[in-house]
């Protein structure tokens, strides 16, 4: 997701995965499935353009921040 909140525009599976895999070396088809795994969710949308998906993120960062940390708090106490 960082990735996506980071970029000013729609990025590819493979513009994605060039950029993890300085810091964690995962493969194209990893990147892959989790970004199919991140749009069912509704993270992540996406949109066909020829043979391409471009992905962009569904949800604001700051938003998934709050819950992310409203949930953490939640599961703690």
């Amino acid at each position: 997701m960082e990735v996506l909140w980071s970029s000013d525009h729609p990025l590819t599976a493979t513009d994605v995965a060039e950029r993890i895999a300085r810091e964690r070396g995962w493969s194209l088809t990893t990147v892959k499935t989790m970004l199919s795994r991140l749009s069912t969710k509704g993270a992540v949308s996406y949109r066909e353009e020829g043979r391409r998906y471009l992905y962009s993120p569904a949800i604001a960062r700051h938003s998934y921040v709050g819950k992310a940390s409203r949930r953490f708090v939640d599961q703690l106490f």
